[in-house]
């Protein structure tokens, strides 16, 4: 008779367990996919930040060609009143 009982605890104990061992392994679902989340968040916001410094780096580079432009623009100018000046101020000796 006491053979009959023993059991009884065990399968008590032992579907305890595995309740406790499938709790345990929906907790660590849980966590692997909130970690997976988080991980493609977080790829996600340095793939923006990268592809943000990219955009800058060509506009930079935009910038930095257009003065180079203006400078180039300003000197032919500067070239061309200096010409100008020179060719009127001689004029202007050769009339006196």
């Amino acid at each position: 008779d006491n053979q009959d009982q023993r059991p009884l605890p065990d399968l008590v104990q032992l579907d305890y367990v595995i309740s406790q061992n499938i709790q345990l392994q929906n907790q660590i679902n849980q966590l692997q996919s909130s970690l997976r989340q988080q991980q493609t968040a977080t790829i996600v916001a340095y793939l923006r930040g990268c592809s943000e410094r990219v955009d800058l780096q060509r506009e930079i580079e935009t910038i930095k060609e257009e003065l180079r432009y203006i400078k180039m623009i300003n000197n032919i100018l500067l070239i061309s009143l200096s010409l100008v000046f020179a060719m009127n101020l001689k004029s202007f000796f050769y009339s006196c």
